[in-house]
């Protein structure tokens, strides 16, 4: 049995612990997110698990990727559905199989909608079958438990203000605009992307984890949405059109208090979570 302890440079270690050790008897956690995504950042650190330890092994699934047969033989263990927009319409039919079939634990932790060119989404129903729901969608009836990496620690790192805009890109929505210093979503350097984010007095993103970044860095953001995702965010931000961005920076808010908000609701929820799965 090992633990997963996220390390200085973003890498996930496995070292024993004697919690783990002790814990013989403790079902797998299979956890299902868009674990092997390198063309999205946001993707690739919204596990829980990257954050959280939890006693007993750990098992990565990538939604998209996995087997119809690798999901019936996983539904034996604890499963973690989550984070991101894991309710992309094209995989509801494999979280739906995981509710309509699973033996053990089922929690759906920190994703969310996810349809693109719309306004607007309904949560799935096979949702109230899991044991325990918390999304990143605000709003609509269900616990409030924003995107997990919002506890990274490269977060606490004080970072100043050298410019007055950069730019964020979804790289299947480039954003518009060539004048500012700019990065994309497939960058896999969390740390960095963090650096370019905080170092503007203003983000303009086409990217959901761009827009959530920034308001937890406590920066000005406007987002150019392309899915239903930007709309159900806690923290209000201006949603524009290219031609319109000027004008909604300067009616964009600043929430101080997001990024202790988004980690108190997280480990709320990660103390709901270890009940389910650990009480005697």
């Amino acid at each position: 049995m090992t633990r997963l302890t996220l390390t200085r440079h973003n890498r996930l270690v496995r070292t024993p612990t004697v919690s783990a050790l002790s814990a013989g008897h403790t079902r797998p956690i299979v956890n299902y997110y868009r674990c092997a995504s390198c063309f999205n950042l946001g993707d690739a650190f919204a596990s829980p698990l990257r954050y959280f330890v939890f006693p007993g092994e750990v098992i990565f699934r990538d939604i998209h990727d996995t087997a119809r047969q690798t999901i019936l033989g996983d539904l034996q263990y604890n499963i973690i559905v989550g984070g991101g927009g894991i309710l992309l319409p094209q995989w509801h039919h494999k979280i739906e199989m995981l509710a309509d079939r699973h033996r053990a634990k089922l929690v759906f932790w920190g994703g969310g909608v996810n349809e693109h060119h719309k306004k607007s989404s309904a949560l799935p129903e096979h949702l109230q079958s899991f044991d325990l729901v918390g999304v990143r969608d605000f709003g609509l009836g269900y616990e409030w438990v924003p995107c997990p990496s919002c506890m990274h620690p490269a977060f606490d790192k004080p970072r100043e203000i050298t410019r007055p805009v950069v730019v964020y890109h979804h790289h299947q929505f480039p954003v518009p605009l060539n004048c500012f210093p700019s990065a994309c979503n497939c960058n896999q350097d969390f740390e960095g992307v963090l650096d370019l984010l905080g170092s503007a007095e203003a983000i303009v993103t086409s990217s959901y984890h761009g827009a959530y970044w920034g308001i937890l860095l406590g920066r000005k953001v406007a987002a150019f949405p392309f899915s239903s995702k930007f709309h159900y965010l806690k923290h209000q931000i201006p949603l524009c059109s290219p031609s319109s961005w000027a004008g909604a920076l300067r009616s964009a808010p600043v929430y101080g208090e997001a990024l202790a908000e988004c980690r108190a609701a997280n480990m709320r929820f990660s103390m709901q979570v270890r009940d389910l799965f650990y009480a005697s």
